[in-house]
């Protein structure tokens, strides 16, 4: 058997080809089906993670598997391994620590990226409530 010229590269196109299997068992839903189905990920998004030119993120393999009415959970594990043998057929360990993907990426304030998002869009909310009161408040004494 001839050794592949990028182990990393067979690791990406092994897990893009489970992901079509599972997709194929789906009936074959569109990229666009499953955007739409998911209403978190692009259709552009789920393509790429099927193109098999990088490893998607777990959470748009998560939705991807979700989307075709896959167990996520059982697929965790596939992932982790496809991550960490991409850095080893890259002759290399990564950068930084492969995550728990159970648990959310927390940003240097101690919240997940979406909790920021939340909190910014409620003080948004709450100082127009605000406003909108004391503008009528004024508007009455007029």
């Amino acid at each position: 058997m001839p050794i592949s010229p990028s182990p990393r590269r067979d690791v990406i196109e092994a897990f893009a080809k489970q992901l079509l299997d599972v997709r194929q068992s789906a009936g074959q839903p569109s990229y666009r089906e499953m955007a739409s189905r998911s209403g978190c990920i692009s259709h552009t998004t789920l393509h790429e993670a099927a193109a098999g030119r990088r490893l998607p993120t777990w959470e748009t393999a998560e939705q991807f598997l979700l989307t075709c009415g896959a167990d996520p959970t059982a697929w965790r594990h596939e992932w982790q391994r496809a991550q960490r043998l991409q850095w080893i057929g890259a002759g290399r360990e990564p950068d930084e620590p492969v995550r728990d993907i159970g648990s959310p990426p927390v940003s240097p304030d101690g919240h997940a990226p979406d909790a920021r998002r939340y909190l910014l869009a409620g003080a948004i909310g709450a100082a127009a409530v605000l406003a909108a009161e004391v503008a009528l408040k004024i508007g009455m004494r007029a």
